[in-house]
This record gives C-alpha cells, structure tokens and sequence, in this order.
C-alpha cells in the first residue's frame, strides 16, 4: 500500500497532530505514504523517515502552474503510488486532475461541512471514496454527493488520550477557560461576555483565555475592560502545541458549531478538559450532561447557567470530562483510524480495477455525472 496524501497550509497547521499519528500508524502497519505538502513545511517535526516528502508548488509564481504540475507528475510516478488521497479542499482540483493522468483511484477527506455552492468536484470513474470526519459532515455529504451517496464514509479522526484528567485537577488552582475562534466580529462574544460578567458579580473565582485574531480584536480589548473583566479574561494570538496549552485549564468553550472546530474540541476532549458548548454541529460527537454541557451562544442566561453549573459542581465537571476521555478511547483510537483508512485505501483499489477491466454503466450514467 504505496497511498499519496495532499494538504495545504491550512491543513499542516490545524491538523499536524493528526497527520503525525496517521503516519506512525502507517509506519506501524507498513504502509510507505508519501506526503504533497507546501515547501518550507517542516515535515520533520510531523513524519518519520519511511515518509516521502513531496514539496508541491516548487515555483509560487503562477505562470509556473504547468511547470509545478510537471515536476510533481514526475516525482509521483518515481513513488509509484497506489492511491491518492487529498486532505485539504484547496487541493482537490489537482488530486482529481492527476489521478485522471496516472490513472489511479483516488478519496476525498472533508474535516468540515463543504458549501453546497463550492463544493468539490469529483471525477466519478476515479473517485473511489467520499470520506466524513464526523456524522454531521457524513450526512451532509450524502446529500451534496447523491450519486456517490453509497461511497461515503465516515473515518474519525485519531487521537491519543492522556492519562490524567486536567479538569479541576489541582483544587488549589483558580478555574480556568480557554476559548478558540477567530475574532471576525464582537457581537459573537457580547452574550459569553455577559456571562462572565455575571459570574464576577456573583465572586466566582476564574480566568479565561480567548485565543485567535482577526479584525475584532481592538474592539473585544475594549468591551472587555468595559465590563470591568481585564484581570479575569486575557486575548491572545493563535498558540502552539494546543495539547499542551489544554493540558493546564479546565473548562473549553465552544461557541460556533462543532463540526468548525472539531480537532480543537477533540484535543480539548482527549486532556480531559470539560467541555461547555453550543448544540449545532455536535450530533454524534457531544452528549448533553454526560461529555458536555450545551448552551445557546446567543443567550446570556444559557451560558451563565452552563458555566455556573460547571464551576459550583467540580466533581459532575470532572465525570463528564473523564466521560470524554472515554470516548475518545472508543471512538477516535489512531489504531482504528488507521486501520479503517487502509481498509479504504483496498477498497478503491479493488473497485478501480474493477471498474477498468469491466466499466460498469452506473459510472457513465447521467446520475453519476449529474454534479459534475
């Protein structure tokens, strides 16, 4: 098993723990993957030596796009792999592209809901598989993909869970937030805000961290000491290694839906930390009262509540953390997401060569083409 894995940018920043674990796996069960990364990526920090490194484009100029497409056609059919597998949307385009070229079977992996305006194109004769990080993006797939709703699967991502549980786990330690998501815009953090508010009022004791930029950023410093909550809540940039920031707080909001933040939430899980957030998006990943604590991120009053109830009852907060735990260890062990990718991986080869030998007329229908 010889599979190529594409990513982008985007993609070695917010899943490089993820890659890593899927590459020991892969060394584990003696599987050579090569990896289509960016150039400057430090791949070294991310994968071991039975990992071929493809740097992809070599010239970032784009009159050189032919020229890039060139060298990495060159690079693949030395490696001779047996499958493609893109990572990231942005290179799904390519991946399409040259395993029509090489002619090779090739999946897709969606780590969030795709836009049914901008969905990836798939080349349904070498699209082999259509893969869901979670149940809500699985089903959105099925319906975005109708034609290929039978080749959509879901593989959860792997990780590993640490053996102590953070939450509330020294008593002597002020209770501690941490909250991640960009700062677009200040109406998204006025209800949080409040509620924190109300939890000073009342002599709660906790500090909170709100890690992420964007163009809101002045104005959250500003609402914040206007609130009277500069020594409680500090704003910080993006921060690296996340696990090990999570390892030292208690509780992890989530403010958006689940599925646009479902590694960090995952992290946040396997530390043992409580997990207070908003309802959309966490079908399938969260249960209400038993790994977390659902609130409505746009009522004040759901989030004082949620946050109160985790503060003033620490042992319920450190049961639904150590419930987490669990479900991580059930549900998102490395070793079963490896296994399940190479079992995919076989899966597209055999139908591919299928497919070759003896087309079938489903493949040229209008129904498989129809989204195209």
């Amino acid at each position: 098993m010889r599979p190529a894995l594409f990513v982008d940018t985007a993609t070695t920043s917010r899943y490089a723990h993820s890659l890593r674990r899927l590459m020991v796996g892969f060394a584990s069960e003696a599987c050579q993957p090569a990896l289509i990364c960016p150039p400057g990526y430090e791949a070294g920090s991310v994968l071991g030596p039975s990992v071929e490194v493809i740097p992809y484009p070599l010239f970032r100029i784009p009159l050189f796009y032919w020229r890039n497409k060139y060298i990495l056609l060159e690079r693949l059919a030395a490696f001779k792999p047996t499958v493609l597998h893109c990572f990231a949307p942005s290179r799904a385009g390519l991946t399409r592209k040259l395993a029509i070229e090489l002619g090779l079977p090739y999946v897709l992996t969606f780590h969030s809901q795709p836009n049914s305006l901008c969905k990836p194109l798939v080349a349904p004769t070498h699209c082999a598989a259509l893969i869901a990080s979670s149940p809500p993006i699985c089903e959105r797939l099925k319906k975005l993909y109708r034609f290929m709703s039978d080749s959509v699967m879901q593989v959860n991502i792997g990780t590993f869970v640490d053996d102590r549980c953070a939450c509330f786990n020294d008593p002597q330690r002020i209770p501690s937030m941490v909250l991640i998501q960009s700062l677009e815009r200040i109406s998204d953090f006025e209800p949080l805000l409040n509620a924190l508010r109300h939890l000073m009022l009342d002599g709660k004791e906790f500090v909170a961290a709100i890690m992420g930029k964007g163009r809101a950023d002045r104005r959250l410093h500003r609402r914040i000491n206007e609130l009277g909550l500069n020594e409680r809540i500090t704003v910080v940039g993006p921060m690296r290694p996340l696990r090990n920031i999570l390892a030292g707080a208690d509780i992890f909001l989530q403010l958006q839906p689940v599925t646009n933040a479902f590694t960090n939430v995952l992290d946040a899980m396997s530390v043992g930390m409580a997990v207070a957030s908003c309802r959309q998006g966490a079908e399938g990943i969260l249960t209400e009262n038993e790994t977390a604590q659902f609130f409505d991120p746009y009522d004040e009053l759901t989030l004082y509540a949620a946050l109160k109830t985790l503060l003033d009852d620490r042992e319920k907060a450190r049961q639904m953390a150590q419930g987490g735990q669990d479900y991580i260890r059930r549900e998102h062990s490395v070793s079963r997401m490896v296994e399940e990718l190479i079992a995919v991986y076989s899966m597209a080869q055999d139908w591919f060569k299928k497919s070759v030998e003896s087309p079938e007329p489903e493949d040229i229908s209008p129904s498989r083409t129809e989204d195209l």
